[in-house]
């Protein structure tokens, strides 16, 4: 029978030897509990076991009156407390237990306060007469990063009972006419002296632009004027345009008259008008994908994006676990973190791909536009776009494009595309371009660290004279790129390889090059090897280039002249022709730092 003292003592007052004590254990940080002690010669030993469990370190084995083992997680960290052979061990550093400082007693062992402390690598305060135990310094214990987990998760929530108020909406009525901006600029160039102490100019330019707020939307004109040597006429063109954007109206969210962008797979500048209820500035936000994994039973599952937490689960009796991420545009990074109930961590790196062509489900888009070609060489241009989010993993794409010419056949290109999100990890885009060509590209992203992509492209219309989409050099283009991160340098070292071929009827090509980026603190260093290989008819020549470069970014107090400096360096050689090229740069920023 097991009788403790559970009072607090009057100050100064003597334990007797070998008294039962049930002490008041508190992990800084963390949880508290009780645990049994024995008070001998004015110190405490304490229960391993209730300290271990407590501390939510794991406990494999226990020979009773011969030794208890357990493991420190995440590290895998064996302990052991052997009073048969007189040691205890943590890790690979063992020493021998002091005589007196141990003690079998039903069952349990005790263990005298400095030993516990030095097997759990902590600090500890006690006070019999108060009979606590606070053990400080216990930050890599499991139930303190049980606790801090948390904390955090807390934070995640928010107060249940508290209903934040929903923003207001500030109303703008749109005037007619509403502020305006002017901007110039005007250049000349010189000839020779013309006449005592004169200088004729010999060529300039002078540009105008005026932008007012004009009916609740952006209007702007833009005249430029070109003086040219040699009696060449001078050049003067005005552009006049007008954007008003509606982001709340899902009909028509955007319109453009003047000399404007157009619509369509390509937007090109026109002479005319386009409409759309694509947004003006499109949300980065895109929508949520699913994450899916297994773990074991019981484990706690944290999601985190750039280091915030965004998520938090548990895994099920068959130990999956299911979030839904949410996704921006372009790569989603994410870490997911599993928590052990002994402090076992695993962690594990995904990625999202989110195309800028996708569209979540059920969301509709058109584009129509047209008039006078602004900068190709057509009389008039016009386009007619579809899009349509059919799934939350496909998007799919239609419409065509018209180009009037003068001499020139007309030219009609219809086309369709779609963008499937075939797995986490994996996104595939096929194209099909009327008269014009094929495409289709896939890229893998199982994470951050690791990415790959391929696509090719197929011409088609060799017939058409002076094609405005697609071409007639090439018949062929197959482009790829690999990206790795070892994990080498934390992090800071990574390895990026392209390659391209092109095939005509004229000319065939291949090109490669890969570089390996390496940053060390206030240094990135470069390294590489370029290879070009081109054949044109009958000829037929390949070079290969080293590429070397450095940027050294110094802000430290050592080498007093650098101090907030940048030095940049590169080279590339030829290994049979030598050296081809050399740059160098210094910039120093001469501001004070704050």
């Amino acid at each position: 029978m097991l009788l403790a003292v559970i009072l607090p003592l009057p100050a100064g007052a003597q334990l007797p030897q070998g008294t039962e004590l049930l002490i008041d254990v508190h992990l800084e940080r963390g949880p508290n509990g009780l645990a049994y002690a024995r008070a001998m010669d004015g110190a405490a030993l304490f229960a391993v076991s209730q300290i271990l469990q407590l501390a939510e370190v794991r406990i494999t084995r226990v020979v009773e009156r011969v030794r208890i083992e357990a493991v420190l997680e995440p590290a895998g960290l064996p302990l052991v407390v052997d009073t048969d052979s007189g040691f205890v061990r943590r890790g690979t550093l063992a020493w021998p237990i002091p005589p007196g400082a141990s003690l079998w007693e039903a069952g349990l062992l005790f263990l005298e306060t400095a030993e516990v402390a030095r097997l759990l690598d902590v600090g500890t305060s006690l006070n019999l007469a108060e009979l606590t135990l606070t053990i400080r310094n216990a930050g890599h214990l499991p139930a303190v990063r049980r606790a801090e987990r948390q904390r955090r998760q807390a934070r995640l929530r928010g107060p249940d009972d508290v209903l934040l108020p929903a923003a207001e909406r500030l109303t703008v009525r749109p005037v007619a006419v509403d502020g305006a901006v002017l901007d110039w600029s005007a250049a000349l160039s010189t000839a020779a002296p013309k006449g005592p102490g004169g200088l004729g100019v010999e060529a300039g330019a002078l540009r105008l632009g005026l932008g007012v707020g004009l009916f609740g939307g952006s209007g702007a004109v833009l005249h430029e004027e070109h003086w040219l040597p040699g009696g060449v006429p001078n050049a003067r063109v005005t552009d006049v345009s007008w954007i008003r954007a509606w982001p709340r109206n899902p009909k028509l969210r955007q319109a453009r008259i003047g000399e404007v962008a157009g619509t369509g797979r390509q937007p090109r500048q026109i002479q005319g008008a386009a409409f759309t209820n694509a947004p003006f500035v499109r949300p980065v936000t895109f929508a949520t994908g699913t994450l899916v994994g297994t773990l074991l039973p019981g484990w706690e599952v944290e999601l985190y994006r750039q280091g915030s937490l965004v998520g938090l689960t548990a895994t099920g009796a068959d130990g999956a676990y299911a979030f839904d991420v949410p996704l921006v545009y372009g790569t989603n990074p994410v870490e997911v973190i599993g928590y052990g109930p002994t402090g076992e961590v695993q962690r594990f790196q995904r990625t999202f791909e989110v195309p800028f062509e996708r569209l979540t489900a059920g969301q509709f888009e058109y584009g129509i536009g047209g008039g006078g070609c602004g900068i190709d060489p057509c009389q008039a241009a016009g386009n007619l776009d579809l899009r349509y989010g059919a799934t939350s993993r496909l998007t799919v794409r239609a419409g065509w494009d018209q180009f009037w010419r003068d001499t020139l056949p007309d030219l009609w290109h219809p086309y369709a595309s779609a963008t499937f999100q075939a797995a986490r990890a994996v996104a595939l885009f096929g194209e099909v371009v009327g008269n014009a060509q094929l495409s289709g590209l896939v890229t893998f992203a199982p994470s951050a660290n690791a990415q790959a992509g391929m696509g090719h492209t197929h011409f088609v219309g060799d017939s058409i004279v002076a094609p405005l989409v697609g071409t007639t050099i090439l018949d062929d283009l197959t482009t790829g790129y690999l990206f790795v991160r070892p994990g080498i340098l934390d992090g800071r070292f990574f390895v990026r390889a392209d390659a391209r071929r092109a095939f005509g009827s004229l000319q065939r090509s291949y090109d490669a090059r890969v570089t390996a980026t390496a940053q060390i603190p206030a240094t990135r260093l470069d390294a590489g090897v370029r290879v070009n290989h081109a054949s044109l008819r009958e000829a037929a020549f390949t070079t290969t280039a080293v590429l070397t470069g450095q940027v050294l970014y110094q802000t430290g107090p050592a080498f007093g002249p650098l101090r907030r400096t940048i030095v940049r360096a590169s080279m590339e050689w030829d290994p049979a022709e030598g050296l081809e090229r050399a740059a160098g740069g210094l910039a120093r920023a001469n501001l004070r730092d704050y």
